[in-house]
């Protein structure tokens, strides 16, 4: 299978317009005409990740974090950076990644993690607004076929002479679809207008009500039962006896979302990367927050990316992950 298949696989599941503006999502190594056979899942792209694909000539690493968040002036083995990327070009290796846009997703990340708690139907912390566009496609043919394969909202109405095509979806799609028609030189005329924007069903982290309250040691050993974790941080006064109602969930580096998430009705916030600070202000203003880690909270993110590909069957999946950046003792 062609590694472009694969990735627009992925992008229909979790677009990349669904990242963070900061963030460097989706195709960043590699040639979209490569023949696809092994596929890796991992985490990050960490030398050892890339030794262990050249060590089973893996084709691609489907990653979470990155490999390239900035900018690059140089590509050369003066650097760690440089030298990876080299590595991976020598050894015919792509890489994609999915970040925040796998996290902010409907089925993504934030939501996966509230599903492995026991949680269900959460309501997002950060949504996404987006800007929903109105195509109206004039053919001479009728494209009933060629838009239900696109998969979007549609309606067409029969004129005298023409089809008037009615599209209803994000810019970027309607742009694209209309490329393709197109191409098949099925259009006669365009219209493209932008509607009312609305908040979408993705975004960054969720917010779950218990149906009856628990008190907060209940929910870490859950969390640890759940995560299989040994061990975990928690913030807040009077653990033995607090109990909590509703909770917040950001995976990752999520400690700065407590306020929105406190001013949403949640009193305990699960994440990773806990500052000292934050802690403190969350502690005094009666947040509590459970620091699981930022690996801790993201490692078993291939779960999601193999139930995305399970049908291709004529492709291995493996996974590899490297050890977390800081551990326990």
């Amino acid at each position: 299978m062609k590694l472009s298949e694969i990735i627009s696989r992925l992008e229909a599941k979790f677009p990349k317009q669904n990242a963070e503006s900061w963030d460097n999502v989706g195709f960043l190594v590699g040639n979209k005409n490569n023949d696809i056979k092994k596929i890796q899942i991992s985490l990050d792209v960490t030398s050892k990740v890339i030794d262990e694909a050249i060590k089973n000539k893996v084709d691609l690493i489907i990653s979470h974090h990155p490999l390239i968040f900035s900018a690059i002036k140089e590509i050369n083995t003066d650097s760690l950076i440089g030298e990876k990327i080299l590595k991976l070009i020598e050894n015919k290796i792509s890489v994609y990644s999915l970040h925040t846009n796998l996290d902010s997703s409907k089925f993504g990340l934030n939501e996966f993690i509230g599903e492995k708690l026991g949680f269900f139907d959460g309501k997002i912390i950060d949504p996404i607004k987006e800007s929903f566009y109105r195509g109206e496609v004039y053919t001479k043919e009728n494209i009933e076929e060629e838009l239900k394969k696109e998969k979007l909202d549609f309606r067409i109405e029969k004129l005298e002479n023409i089809y008037k095509n009615i599209i209803v979806s994000e810019k970027n799609k309607i742009y694209s679809v209309v490329e393709k028609l197109k191409r098949k030189l099925l259009v006669e005329e365009v219209f493209i207008f932008e509607l009312d924007n609305k908040f979408s069903n993705k975004g960054i982290g969720r917010i779950y009500s218990l149906k009856e309250k628990k008190k907060i040691l209940e929910i870490v050993k859950m969390v640890k039962e759940k995560l299989e974790l040994d061990n975990l941080k928690v913030s807040g006064y009077d653990l033995e006896n607090t109990e909590i109602k509703k909770i917040a969930i950001v995976n990752g580096a999520g400690s700065s979302y407590w306020k929105k998430a406190k001013r949403m009705g949640a009193n305990l916030l699960i994440t990773g990367d806990l500052k000292y600070h934050e802690a403190l202000d969350a502690k005094e203003e009666g947040m509590y927050i459970i620091d699981v880690g930022h690996y801790e909270s993201e490692y078993f993110f291939h779960e999601i990316i193999k139930d995305v590909l399970e049908d291709l069957q004529e492709i291995h999946i493996s996974v590899f992950n490297d050890e977390p950046a800081m551990k326990y003792l």
